[in-house]
């Protein structure tokens, strides 16, 4: 088991330069803005409502996606920088969370 992940940005740099990410649920779209939780992690929050097709039936339903940084709970709140180690950085080649023109559906398992 590897040790703990970094996080490769500052809150305030994350805070600064994150974009709104565009969930669908079922062709609904809800937009995930930067946040930072009360747990001291940072990352995007959406809350919102749908209706969803069940055996022939509308059923409203409530999505709430929390969508995490790893490693930004150990990120210092006042600005204060950590020396990173070298493996701590992240290709930019690397898959990212920001919407890429459309966002990609969720899909539905058990409906």
């Amino acid at each position: 088991m590897s040790g703990k992940t970094v996080c490769a940005l500052s809150r305030a740099e994350f805070l600064a330069a994150a974009a709104t990410v565009v969930i669908q649920i079922d062709g609904v779209s809800l937009a995930a803005a930067p946040r930072e939780f009360s747990t001291g992690s940072f990352g995007w929050y959406v809350i919102g409502k749908a209706t969803l097709p069940v055996n022939g039936k509308a059923v409203a339903v409530q999505a709430s996606v929390n969508i995490t940084v790893v490693g930004s709970k150990e990120t210092p709140r006042n600005g204060a920088e950590v020396a990173r180690p070298p493996s701590a950085s992240v290709s930019h080649e690397a898959s990212s969370l920001e919407p890429q023109g459309s966002a990609s559906p969720m899909t539905r398992s058990g409906l």
